[in-house]
């Protein structure tokens, strides 16, 4: 069975605990688009997920509010990204989304994915966790399943497989989805590319068509309803601070239980 992480109360201490950041959030488990205790709470092996459809221009933002507003709280936070988060992740990452790189097999990307995500666990996830951290990740293996499985075809057990094996059958305890209409998403993608200035362009997916897009969308929404205890649902088309805020409440509901 996939390791599920728990936290547990403990007694009230006098200062904020030692947290590391892991701050490079310009892109961040959302996708690149918009998105969270010294209280009474100690945070031991907990992971929250953030999933998100397609590249919104507010994605930093929201992760970034979410970090700051945990730390506020007094909880120790990680934040981080896939693909990437480790130099051996990033190095995939600039093939995986370098829009040059337009014939790339749909069973090299997945395998890129998965290799990063194996490094990913080893090198800041895990540690993380064993020190009782939050750790706050941009995409995780729901994107693989989503764009690799149900919208390039992969077989989705494979893709599941492979995935235990990467990640050691560690799994988020909660994902935030946020949805919104595929036009809508790839608009926000533009406009993030037109300013945010970056050495390897890293619009290779958001160039895929717009039924492309579809089925990643779909298959994003039938993981959701296929694990709903896990995975929330926000109406990415409000506007930020509407969703920041709804984010803001749903994992503070989560960690409070």
């Amino acid at each position: 069975m996939p390791t599920r992480l728990r936290i547990q109360p403990v007694e009230q201490q006098a200062g904020p605990d030692t947290r590391t950041e892991l701050v490079n959030l310009s892109s961040g488990v959302i996708d690149r688009a918009a998105q969270a205790l010294q209280a009474d709470f100690e945070l031991i092996n907990r992971w929250t997920s953030f999933d998100q459809l397609q590249s919104h221009d507010n994605l930093a933002i929201g992760s970034q509010v979410v970090m700051e507003y945990l730390q506020q709280k007094g909880y120790p936070v990680v934040a981080t990204r896939e693909p990437g988060g480790t130099h051996i992740g990033d190095s995939i990452r600039a093939i995986l989304l370098d829009s040059s790189n337009t014939h790339i097999d749909n069973k090299t990307e997945l395998l890129l994915y998965e290799a990063s995500r194996a490094q990913h666990i080893k090198e800041v996830i895990q540690p993380a966790l064993d020190k009782g951290s939050i750790v706050l990740c941009d995409r995780f293996a729901d994107a693989t399943l989503a764009y690799q499985g149900y919208a390039q075809g992969i077989n989705k057990e494979l893709i599941k497989n492979l995935t235990q094996l990467a990640t050691g059958n560690i799994t988020p305890d909660f994902t935030i989805l946020i949805d919104c209409p595929v036009e809508i998403g790839l608009t926000r993608a533009k406009k993030r590319g037109e300013t945010v200035h970056q050495e390897i362009s890293e619009d290779r997916f958001e160039e895929k068509s717009t039924a492309f897009h579809q089925m990643v969308r779909m298959g994003y929404l039938q993981i959701a309803e296929s694990d709903s205890s896990r995975i929330y649902i926000v109406n990415g088309r409000e506007d930020v601070a509407t969703v920041q805020q709804e984010i803001r409440t749903a994992v503070l509901k989560r960690i409070e239980g």
